[in-house]
């Protein structure tokens, strides 16, 4: 699996985001990945970020649903629920009667995913709601898997993936419940076993940064009992009580791919692509790519395109790069190319 989906790639890059997904290959991906990722982070670095994607290892926590009763709050809502990497992505829509019917959304949505409450309809408790949300999602066992305890449902993808979002619902998604005090870098929650050391922290309590000189992120730096986590401490001293408060864990290198290599991963593989979208190479030979109500552009002008989106990689690049700088103790196998003085400009090596 590749560190990126078509669907995130026409989402970034693309203008129209109804562009068809086909267009991005497999090969083009994989050839940006060794042209652009794995030559600026380090061939071990990108391996290990690699396996863990094809593993899958889950890179987040903040998945769990806190669910409501129906009553009316409900009607026409929907969560909206990311699965395989990003490749899909579902409004999942709370049903009271069999005639409710719901459509598709705008915005990239893949497809409805339906929450039967037709047994007792806006009279459905949190508890019938978290049942029926759950039920449904482990239907979809590629994809996910959904564990109700009470309200609260906990959704896992199967793959790497974005945490849920609102949708148009009022429903909370929480991250790990745990007691925190002001002033002080010692935290603690019920046992869990998803908290490990070197996990970047976040929440409403917690500062962005830690402690030494304002630069890198929050993360966790000692757990009492690895496994069974059920006190730990952080870099960044908390800023407010709180003895409930929502905590989202994600590894290093889930932070690193999701929140920076995909976003310049999808300008290299628009910059790979782009010519073979424009041109396509047929039984009758390379011939130019011509639809209804548009004309192909000239050489040229696909040249500067190409130079746009490259320099577009480029910022994003450099973003990438003063991250993992800020946060070089977490990211020990990576390899920066410009060490030394040495910087690559577009195939030339300069010195």
């Amino acid at each position: 699996m590749a560190l990126i989906t078509p669907t995130q790639v026409i989402e970034i890059a693309f203008t129209n985001r109804n562009t068809d997904k086909y267009l991005i290959k497999p090969a083009f991906v994989k050839i940006a990945e060794l042209n652009s990722i794995q030559p600026n982070i380090g061939e071990k670095l990108y391996e290990k970020i690699s396996n863990e994607v094809n593993s899958p290892v889950i890179w987040r926590n903040d998945s769990t649903i806190v669910c409501q009763a129906a009553s009316v709050a409900l009607n026409s809502e929907y969560l909206t629920l990311y699965s395989n990497q990003d490749e899909n992505k579902y409004a999942v829509y709370f049903q009271y009667t069999a005639l409710d019917l719901f459509p598709i959304p705008s915005g990239g949505y893949t497809g409805v995913i339906i929450v039967d409450l037709t047994a007792a309809g806006v009279l459905s408790t949190a508890l019938e709601v978290s049942t029926a949300l759950s039920l449904v999602l482990n239907t979809y066992t590629s994809e996910f898997t959904a564990t109700s305890t009470g309200a609260n449902v906990e959704i896992t993808a199967l793959t790497q993936a974005s945490s849920p979002t609102k949708g148009t619902t009022q429903f909370d998604i929480l991250g790990i419940t745990c007691v925190v005090t002001s002033g002080s870098t010692t935290i603690t929650v019920a046992a869990n076993s998803f908290i490990k050391v070197g996990d970047f922290i976040s929440g409403t309590e917690i500062p962005i940064n830690s402690d030494t000189d304002n630069s890198g992120f929050s993360k966790v730096e000692t757990v009492d009992t690895p496994g069974a986590v059920t006190s730990f401490t952080i870099s960044g001293t908390p800023t407010a009580t709180n003895a409930t408060a929502s905590l989202t864990f994600r590894r290093p290198n889930g932070v690193l791919n999701e929140d920076y290599i995909v976003n310049y991963l999808a300008f290299c593989v628009k910059f790979e692509v782009l010519p073979d979208i424009t041109y396509n190479t047929t039984s009758q030979g390379v011939v130019e790519n011509v639809a209804d109500f548009t004309l192909p552009v000239e050489a040229k002008t696909l040249s500067f395109i190409r130079t746009e989106t490259y320099k577009k990689s480029e910022t994003f690049l450099k973003s990438l790069h003063d991250f993992v700088c800020e946060n070089e103790e977490s990211y020990p196998d990576y390899c920066n190319p410009n060490a030394g003085g040495v910087y690559k400009s577009n195939g030339i090596i300069l010195y």
